[in-house]
């Protein structure tokens, strides 16, 4: 037998004091009740009976509920023993997420900007996973792939935390690129539900990224997007590279650009790609919600050998005994 927490085992320490302080209020009742009996008369006739009818019941009682705690303290230790074994299974869908990197994605019209809420986005997403393969593809101007197909989320994270704007040189929003690096990732799994997830602004889209979202839809694989930005829009700031805004993007008017959300371009992507978009602050929840209803497919399987869980004997045994310390009165009538 061992136990799950052995830490909690250490509350036992409690029964020394609680028991000290028994035998103290024990002994000033003991002498109470023999003079309240005898007056100052100690005579052992006197003595016997009063031990007899209150003290030994008190003590019983005690010992009743100091055994009460001990059940309890190893209930809550988590004991175990005996062998079982358990089929553990995972099951999910493959999921590739592409983060835009474009400049305009440093547009704080949301807070702190709109890819510092992406990456917070995803991170949250990739949490709420289990059993799901997820991918990153990176993308501005062309694609690339961040990190490959996994199940280790920690790992995701970790590529996730290295992924900013301006590590693709090559500038503008290529979302049909996104589709295809996307879609050449999950190639070569069939019979499994396959999701592109892109989070971006939509904004300077290069190439045609609706003709590419109804081909690859046409194979099988679902097309979301999560927009980041808003209609009113705002500047895209220009850093130096102690990471200090110097200016704003100016256009060749020498007017700043102001950078708003595509909206309805990536609605239509969605739309041509068989997914959903959604944008705002519940955009992620959302998409859980739409994914939990896709069929999920078994991953991998294991047996597992467990020690069984017992706590619930102790804790039966222990809320009986505390029951039966409460229903017990420290004396008799008239005693």
């Amino acid at each position: 037998m061992n136990f799950s927490d052995a830490t909690f085992l250490h509350f036992l320490w409690l029964l020394m004091p609680l028991t000290l302080l028994h035998l103290y209020r024990d002994r000033r009742a003991k002498n109470f009740a023999v003079q309240k009996k005898a007056g100052k008369k100690d005579t052992p006739s006197l003595l016997l009976d009063s031990y007899l009818a209150i003290h030994m019941r008190r003590h019983g009682k005690f010992s009743i509920f100091a055994a009460a705690v001990i059940f309890l303290v190893i209930a809550m230790a988590g004991p175990r023993w005996g062998m079982k074994e358990q089929l553990i299974e995972r099951r999910g869908i493959d999921i590739v997420i592409a983060l835009d990197l474009s400049r305009s994605m440093l547009t704080a019209d949301l807070s702190p900007s709109r890819i510092d809420r992406a990456k917070l986005e995803l991170s949250s997403f990739i949490d709420s996973r289990h059993g799901d393969r997820i991918g990153i593809v990176a993308f501005a101007g062309k694609a690339i792939v961040a990190c490959p197909l996994t199940l280790d989320y920690g790992a995701a994270k970790n590529f996730l935390k290295g992924l900013d704007v301006g590590m693709i040189p090559t500038q503008g929003t290529d979302l049909a690129g996104a589709i295809n690096v996307s879609n050449d990732l999950l190639a070569g799994y069939a019979g499994r539900e396959k999701v592109i997830v892109l989070l971006t602004d939509g904004e300077d889209t290069v190439g045609d990224p609706l003709k590419v979202a109804s081909e690859v839809a046409d194979k099988g694989v679902s097309v979301y997007t999560l927009g980041f930005g808003t209609k009113s829009g705002g500047p895209i700031p220009v850093y130096d590279r102690a990471g200090k805004i110097i200016d704003y993007k100016k256009g060749k008017g020498g007017e700043t650009i102001i950078s708003r959300i595509n909206a309805p371009l990536l609605t239509n992507l969605a739309v041509k790609g068989g997914g959903k978009s959604f944008h705002g602050g519940s955009a992620v929840s959302q998409l859980m919600d739409d994914l939990e209803k896709k069929e999920k497919t078994l991953m991998s399987s294991k047996m597992y050998t467990f020690l069984d869980e017992r706590f619930q004997y102790p804790l039966f045994l222990s809320f009986l005994l505390f029951t039966l310390a409460f229903l017990i009165p420290e004396r008799r009538k008239g005693t």
